[in-house]
């Protein structure tokens, strides 16, 4: 029997990955994204919100991926934006802004945000400023079961909502650039105050 070589490329999950995928990007183009959207969507179908709630996904969807996520986006509750004139509106009427990346460098959404009263539900990769139980809900990223917990806990637990939200809007004067520059300018000057022989360590 001759064997075939298919010229498609799957992850261990079950889910395509993107365009052009190679030893170096095996998710290939945009990979990443497609995993994160499923993560969402995933845990949205677990959660069973869907019935009474609203998941909106923001953003254009790559080439041949809504027919990969076609079952998931199906299910109720489920919203897809490719273009949002106006994202801090919506932020301000949500309850939560769900992250599950799986890489991010620093997520200025996370800010905007909480300067919203979104609550923040983020893997721990999102580079998101927040801490687990504070002021968000933080799970390990991949971790759908985690997020799935995560999102049913502040319908269950209409007190934890409002505390991680009341913390978060407490905290959003220390997330402002200003707020940034005086931190650098404070790490410059405790590293200018040690000894010659020591700045480097």
């Amino acid at each position: 029997m001759s064997k075939v070589r298919f010229s498609i490329t799957m992850s261990i999950d079950g889910y395509i990955a993107g365009p052009n995928p190679s030893l170096e990007n095996p998710l290939g183009e945009g990979g990443e994204q497609l995993h994160e959207w499923a993560l969402a969507l995933e845990a949205w179908r677990r959660s069973g919100l869907g019935r009474a709630g609203r998941l909106v996904l923001c953003g254009r969807m790559e080439p041949g991926y809504r027919a990969v996520l076609e079952p998931l986006l199906a299910q109720p509750g489920v919203e897809v934006r490719a273009h949002v004139a106006d994202p801090t509106g919506l932020l301000r009427e949500s309850d939560a802004l769900v992250l599950p990346s799986l890489e991010e460098g620093s997520a200025l959404v996370t800010y905007e945000a909480r300067a919203c009263g979104a609550v923040l539900l983020v893997s721990d990769h999102t580079g998101a400023c927040a801490r687990h139980g504070h002021d968000a809900l933080v799970h390990r990223a991949g971790d759908v079961a985690e997020l799935t917990r995560h999102l049913r806990s502040l319908v269950d637990e209409p007190a934890l909502l409002r505390t991680l939200r009341a913390n978060s809007l407490a905290d959003i004067g220390n997330l402002t650039w200003d707020a940034a520059a005086d931190a650098l300018l404070a790490a410059y000057a405790e590293v200018l105050q040690r000894p010659a022989s020591l700045r480097g360590r």
